[in-house]
């Protein structure tokens, strides 16, 4: 108990000293759409995800979005130790993905929970047999740094997770001062944390999915996950860039060409995540026979 406690007095004053770091990239930048935390009570409509769901979106994006890219992780080798774990099957694995409004909404992390569900337990995803876990847990309008509070970091902790998805970003550079140097500081005083409540957790980092700035695509969008794609290479950390997966500086317009975009331009459609939620859960699926 001693331990403990001396570890969160120290990841206390980590993020304490992480203040002067919040000038660029707020929580009220993108505008939060409900309760301001949520872990399972969606703001949308709720869609069940069924298989005729996940061969829709991989038509979707293959039929009708351009100048799209691979859809693959990067540096899927830094998840080896989860899918070993995965292989082993002597327990059941922990999968907590973390995030701002795309994954409080429920669809995005429902839909990556339901991939590898059919991909791993078939019959057994709503028993005790169940191989995979999936939680999530999320705030409207989050930062990375903002987000993993002492009080976060313990319920994170409690979950034991095997793998951690972490999606933040939109938040991090919607705005015009947004600045890398800054928001590499943020990361690493925010990962030292986690990785300090999760010492034997992979990390799956996703970067964002691009939103609108007043009356234009966020330019800071792209200098957003080219700063995450560092940062986990850095560390050694898993990748996934929905951005140019999704088609790059076109990523928004084939959204809206498909409706998949809401009116706020920052937030999607349910089916515009389940669309993000199928393609995420394929990358971790297909990445699982190359390790």
């Amino acid at each position: 108990m001693k331990t403990i406690k001396v570890l969160f007095a120290a990841i206390l004053i980590n993020l304490g000293s992480a203040q002067t770091l919040l000038a660029n990239g707020g929580d009220g930048d993108a505008e939060p759409l409900g309760a301001t935390e949520i872990v399972d009570k969606p703001w949308t409509l709720d869609f069940a995800y069924t298989q005729a769901d996940s061969l829709k979106a991989l038509e979707q994006i293959d039929q009708h979005f351009r100048n799209t890219k691979p859809n693959l992780l990067e540096r899927a080798e830094a998840l080896n130790n989860f899918y070993q774990k995965l292989m082993r099957e002597e327990r059941p694995v922990s999968i907590l993905q973390i995030g701002d409004s795309h994954v409080a909404g429920r669809e995005f992390p429902n839909a990556v929970k339901a991939v590898l569900q059919q991909r791993w337990d078939e019959n057994d995803s709503n028993t005790a047999n169940a191989q995979i876990h999936y939680d999530y847990l999320a705030k409207n309008g989050a930062t990375m740094i903002k987000f993993l509070t002492p009080e976060r970091l313990s319920a994170i902790a409690e979950k034991k997770p095997d793998l951690v998805i972490i999606s933040f970003g939109t938040n991090e550079c919607h705005g015009m001062g947004y600045d890398e140097a800054t928001h590499y500081k943020q990361l690493e005083i925010a990962f030292d944390s986690l990785i300090a409540v999760c010492p034997d957790a992979d990390f799956l980092f996703t970067g964002p999915q691009g939103a609108y700035l007043k009356y234009r695509p966020n330019p800071m969008t792209v200098r957003c996950a080219s700063l995450l794609q560092k940062f986990a290479a850095d560390r050694n950390a898993a990748f996934w860039n929905i951005y140019e997966i999704a088609g790059g500086q076109r990523a928004l317009q084939n959204y809206m060409a498909q409706g998949l975009l809401r009116h706020d331009r920052v937030h999607f459609t349910p089916q515009g995540y389940q669309l993000q939620g199928e393609l995420l859960g394929k990358a971790i699926v297909n990445a699982f026979p190359n390790i």
